[in-house]
């Protein structure tokens, strides 16, 4: 009888049809961190897409690898012009929303970017980092980054591809 169950059971799981997966809706490239020497906070750019029209947004990111006293921000700029002219302000970020339309998210130099506070230099000598992105219906996704030095190709790194679990 247990067998039988069990047999039904694995068929059924088999055969069942695929749910979507909003994981697979998510395409991430172009991600780099750039580390500069001292205890400057490092900074990460990469780009995200939509490839379906499902809303879904950006709430949280942090190290792969477990490190006590680091932390991931999302950040932006912003113009502020009360003084008379353009002055421009970093602000801290809770979410970021991803477009339906499929237009890409750019993080970029003088608009939104992640600021890495505290990563070990251990972290900071390898050639790749990984990062868990945090998205609201997507749920978490392991995206691998490029190290570039400090005054090295930073926003102008479109060759740099991304992996994602």
């Amino acid at each position: 009888m247990k067998f039988k169950f069990f047999f039904l059971l694995g068929l059924f799981l088999i055969l069942m049809p695929k749910t979507h997966s909003y994981q697979e809706s998510l395409e991430i490239s172009d991600c780099v961190i750039i580390f500069y020497n001292g205890n400057i906070p490092g900074v990460a750019y990469m780009t995200i897409r939509q490839k379906e029209q499902q809303a879904d947004c950006l709430r949280a990111v942090r190290l792969a690898e477990p490190a006590p006293e680091s932390r991931v921000e999302m950040h932006d700029h912003v113009s502020d012009f009360s003084q008379g002219s353009e002055i421009k302000k970093m602000i801290q970020l809770s979410k970021i929303d991803i477009p339906t339309d499929g237009s890409p998210v750019r993080f970029e130099p003088g608009g939104k970017h992640l600021m890495l506070y505290y990563v070990p230099d251990a972290f900071k000598r390898c050639p790749t980092l990984s990062l868990i992105l945090t998205f609201e219906k997507a749920g978490e996704k392991l995206v691998l980054f490029s190290i570039q030095p400090a005054g090295g190709a930073g926003k102008n790194s479109k060759n740099v591809s991304c992996c994602c679990e």
